[in-house]
Order: C-alpha cells, then sequence, then structure tokens
C-alpha cells in the first residue's frame, strides 16, 4: 500500500510539473527585473523562484518582478493562459531557456521569445493547441536548436519566425525533413531567417512549398551560397614547383 501510494505521489508530482511553464533565467544580478508576457486569456499562477510569494495574474499584459539577490532562477507558470508574447516586450534577454511549456491551453506564440538574445534551449515537443508562431524567435539571436521534432500540424502562421536568426544548416535540414513528413496546414508563410539548407532536402522542402503552399523565406541551399575563390596557385604550378630535377648524395655531416 505505501509503495502504490509514493507512485501514485511521484505520478502526480511528474504531471505536475509537465503541467506547469518553466522558464530558466541563469546569470540573473541583483535588482535584475525579468518579463513574462502574458496575454490573451490569463489566469495564471507565478513562482518567481525565489522564495518570494507567488502571485495570481488574471489581466493581460507584461508583468515584472525583481529578484533582490544575484543567482539563477526558475519561473513556474500554472493555470490557463491562451498567448505567451508580446512585441518588444522589455527584459527578454534575461531569459536563458524553456524547459516545458506545460498544459497551460496556449493557442499563440506571437513574439513568445522577441530579441531573446541569450536564449539557446527550448522543449523538444510543442501543445497541440499552438497555431501562430508569428514572430516567434525574431532576434533570439543566439538560439540555434533543431525543433524538428514539433508537431506543427495546426499551426497557421510563421511568419518572421527566425528573423534575424541563422540556424546551422544540420538543424535547419532536419526540421525540413521532419515537417516535410506530417499533414501541415496550407498556405502557411514560414520566414528561417538566414538559414540554409543542404541541397539534398531541397525535396523535402519542395513538399512545403508545392504540396502545402507555404511560402518560405530563407538564406537559400548550400548551393546558392557564393562559390569560393579558387587559389592563385593550379595543380600545374604546384606540380612544377616539386619537381624533382636532381639529387644529391648524402654526406657523414648530414646526420
Amino acid at each position: 500500500m505505501k509503495k502504490l501510494l509514493l507512485t501514485v505521489a511521484f505520478l502526480l508530482t511528474i504531471f505536475g510539473l509537465q503541467a506547469q511553464m518553466q522558464l530558466q533565467y541563469d546569470g540573473i544580478l541583483a535588482s535584475d527585473v525579468i518579463t513574462l508576457p502574458l496575454n490573451g486569456t490569463v489566469n495564471v499562477t507565478v513562482d518567481w523562484g525565489d522564495g518570494t510569494a507567488t502571485h495570481d495574474f488574471t489581466t493581460a499584459g507584461n508583468q515584472n518582478h525583481i529578484y533582490p539577490t544575484a543567482g539563477n532562477y526558475t519561473v513556474t507558470i500554472t493555470g490557463s493562459l491562451t498567448q505567451f508574447g508580446a512585441s518588444n516586450y522589455p527584459n527578454a534577454d534575461k531569459l536563458t531557456a524553456v524547459t516545458s511549456f506545460g498544459d497551460l491551453g496556449i493557442t499563440s506564440f506571437y513574439y513568445a521569445f522577441h530579441h531573446a538574445s541569450n536564449l539557446t534551449q527550448v522543449p523538444t515537443s510543442i501543445p497541440g493547441t499552438v497555431t501562430n508562431m508569428f514572430a516567434m524567435f525574431y532576434g533570439a539571436t543566439s538560439f540555434n536548436q533543431d525543433i524538428g521534432s514539433w508537431n506543427v500540424s495546426a499551426v497557421t502562421d510563421m511568419s518572421n519566425m527566425f528573423v534575424s536568426v541563422t540556424l546551422s544548416t544540420p538543424n535547419y535540414d532536419a526540421i525540413l525533413n521532419a515537417w516535410s513528413q506530417l499533414t501541415l496546414q496550407n498556405g502557411v508563410t514560414f520566414s528561417a531567417g538566414n538559414s540554409q539548407y543542404s541541397t539534398c532536402m531541397q525535396a523535402a522542402r519542395d513538399i512545403l512549398t508545392n504540396t502545402y503552399g507555404w511560402s518560405i523565406t530563407d538564406g537559400g541551399s548550400i548551393a546558392d551560397a557564393v562559390a569560393p575563390v579558387p587559389d592563385a596557385a593550379t595543380l600545374t604550378d604546384v606540380t612544377a614547383e616539386c619537381e624533382v630535377t636532381s639529387l644529391t648524395a648524402p654526406t657523414a655531416t648530414d646526420n
């Protein structure tokens, strides 16, 4: 019986953690301010992770918190929230990671991480309720993660999603490959910023643009990049320079 109760408690803890949105703020200095862009329909409780009292919010808008001491802090959000994000909300650069999107009923990540220039990590899955990713990572210049595991089947808008961001070619390739295998919404506009894809991913990209009518803005394929300038020396020149014309017998002093 005791083991059963422990198992139930463990499962409730796990499910409770999954239900929370968790945001990581590392390197916070004393008196630093963070801002949560809580919008849409809001009915949440926020734990700021510093031992101070939790706050309940039911009104949409930017919510600030000042940390009295330096440290690394995990902020958790529970309850219900339909939009996380706002254009040009302050202090986004303090955010370093999102470890869980939770189960808040979020439908929109409109400008969720706008200018979050130190964000490097997000969860490997996204709530199936999300339909709007407009400018989600706009200006998140440190972000470079493969989010191909996200099920974006319900998403209708990815405009300006990665403006001023460059994903590595392997990560962008993985995203194109994975999303091309999903059943997607038609006519989605997707901005991949300056990211470039390998020519072998052209077929995957074509599925998005041709089969589903997506409009994609990116840095083009690697083949479209500026060709390298050849070295001035040619193979013939190098061969001539290395040609053996005579041999000299070694002497005792060569040792």
